[in-house]
């Protein structure tokens, strides 16, 4: 098959005016001429760095993260949170890595957007001044337009280069990589050794969507339809855990941005690993205190946390402060003392067994009875407040499946159930199985959980 012309030799782009055609020429080929080579590479390829150089998968990340700031400039705009956390991400390189797919889609579609920039652009606007980054330096529309294709067209140049090196060097890239440390794979500090403190980051992580991760991701996608989120957003994830939530929302919407943060930076690294891309960014944060400006999000989301925050009205107000106004504040709590019956037939028992154990029980967790959560968006100020049940089911394969990942620690039951000791422990696992089985020697476990969700507007300030 015949190879097309260049871009520029296609005739004009429909609807871009004319001295911005040769922009939109360059992306155009941009976009086209990064899919062959840089597809057929391994993922170990795509970060190698021969001979120190930078490897594909940066200037695939820098290229499109670089392009959406400089379009964003051009706008006459300052950079979101979004675009500063991804900023962040993109100087820090940090371990988990976007896969190939991730960086192209995530390239495609920055040229998507700057074409659709380049076509809504006036004519009469191209030499309006603009303002460059923190220092404000000076620039015009037609130029930010003009530098963003020069460094798309520079970087695409190195990406063919370095992606034809290490393809044609992979006999002695795989002896190369089959030799070298860590060091050469990831960045310093990121994958810890056994014996220091941070080894048990990912075992934490995997224990908890053995846990309670199952039951989240089908509970997110209920709480991202309750909310609203539409395409386009830029939503923040308060707690977010390993991800569950922000790969709902990414999954619903095609163009809508997530910035998540959560405490542990073992989940923040988890959650970069199994969603992580050009559209979501994790970092460790704090609830009640945080680091984004006023109405920096559309939406804000919190998924099975709240109830787990020491101040939740600061919280609260923290996200209502970097919502906009007429923003989206909303967030779920399991029904536990009803309706969450993983937890509910695990504390019956437990305290059947040992009734000092009962204050622990998760029944006394604050918001987690019907209307608890409404009135606390009431309380600090939201308008239309809304509040429902969530309910889903999950199917466990067997006694085991429902009874081992107890035995990880997590959250206040898994905690428990780990500490106790092997006879105390045994007569529970009893109690349970019989509960759950009755008859039956073994087989399939049907589950109900339900969760108080609500929802609440921000109002104008």
């Amino acid at each position: 098959m015949a190879r097309p012309p260049e871009a520029w030799l296609r005739g004009p782009v429909d609807g871009i005016p004319p001295p911005l055609q040769p922009v939109a020429h360059a992306f155009i080929a941009a976009r086209e001429d990064v899919a062959a080579p840089v597809s057929a590479l391994t993922g170990e390829q795509l970060w190698l760095r021969p001979g120190g150089a930078a490897s594909v998968g940066f200037h695939l990340m820098h290229l499109a993260g670089a392009t959406d700031r400089l379009l964003t400039y051009a706008r006459g705009e300052s950079l979101s949170a979004i675009q500063q956390a991804a900023l962040a991400a993109e100087r820090a390189l940090a371990e988990p890595r976007p896969s190939v797919d991730d960086l192209l889609r995530g390239w495609q579609a920055t040229v998507d957007r700057a074409l659709q920039q380049l076509a809504a652009t006036p004519e009469t606007e191209l030499q309006a001044e603009r303002r460059v980054g923190r220092a404000h330096l000076p620039s015009t529309v037609l130029g930010l337009l003009f530098q963003a294709a020069e460094h798309a067209t520079r970087h695409v140049g190195q990406i063919i280069t370095t992606a034809r090196i290490v393809a044609g060097l992979r006999i002695v890239l795989l002896a190369m990589t089959a030799g070298c440390g860590d060091a050469e794979r990831a960045p310093s500090g990121t994958q810890p050794s056994a014996g220091e403190p941070g080894s048990a980051m990912f075992s934490e992580s995997d224990a908890y969507e053995r846990f309670m991760g199952r039951w989240s991701r089908r509970l997110a996608d209920r709480l991202v339809e309750f909310a609203g989120v539409r395409d386009g957003e830029t939503v923040l994830d308060v707690g977010s855990g390993t991800g569950s939530l922000s790969a709902a929302i990414l999954q619903r919407t095609t163009t809508t941005r997530v910035v998540g943060i959560d405490p542990a930076k073992e989940y923040v690294a988890a959650a970069a690993r199994r969603v992580g891309g050009t559209r979501a960014a994790f970092e460790v944060g704090d609830a009640q205190r945080l680091r984004f400006g006023d109405a920096s999000f559309d939406r804000t989301l919190s998924l099975l946390v709240v109830n787990f925050i020491p101040d939740r009205d600061a919280a609260l107000r923290e996200m209502i402060r970097v919502t906009r106004p007429a923003g989206v504040i909303a967030a779920a709590v399991w029904d536990y003392g009803g309706r969450m019956e993983m937890l509910r037939i695990f504390w019956d028992e437990a305290v059947a067994l040992d009734p000092a154990v009962e204050p622990r029980d998760e029944r006394h967790m604050p918001l987690s009875r019907e209307g608890e959560l409404a009135a606390l968006w009431t309380k600090q100020g939201l308008r239309e407040v809304v509040g429902m049940p969530l309910e889903i089911t999950q199917v466990f394969s067997s006694f085991d499946d429902y009874w081992r990942p107890f035995l990880d620690g997590q959250g206040p039951a898994g905690a428990y159930a780990a500490k106790l000791a092997e006879a105390p422990r045994a007569a529970l696992e009893a109690r349970l199985r019989q509960r759950l089985l009755r008859e039956r020697a073994d087989g399939p476990i049907t589950l109900t959980a339900r969760a108080w969700a609500v929802k609440g507007v921000v109002p104008a300030r």
